[in-house]
């Protein structure tokens, strides 16, 4: 299982940096292949205008679906707090 803890320093990530960043991290979980991933965004600070949705459909998710990984529900998570 691989885990991405999001912490307080994203505050300062342009919009570059983080797209860098998500690449390398998709990477690895594709050639890893493994369906297993935890994203724990919950001290993610970097500013929502910098983040680009369409973006990350068309470059992060293909990688994610290609190890198998599956979006669960966000109110799965919220049920766990």
């Amino acid at each position: 299982m691989f885990i991405y803890t999001r912490v307080d320093t994203t505050a300062d990530m342009s919009a570059g940096e983080c797209q860098v960043w998500l690449t390398k991290f998709a990477e690895c979980v594709e050639k890893s292949g493994r369906s297993r991933v935890l994203i724990d965004s919950t001290t993610f600070r970097m500013s929502p205008a910098n983040m680009d949705g369409p973006w990350r459909d068309a470059y992060i998710t293909p990688r994610y679906n290609a190890a198998g990984v599956a979006k669960s529900p966000s109110t799965c998570l919220k049920a766990c707090r």
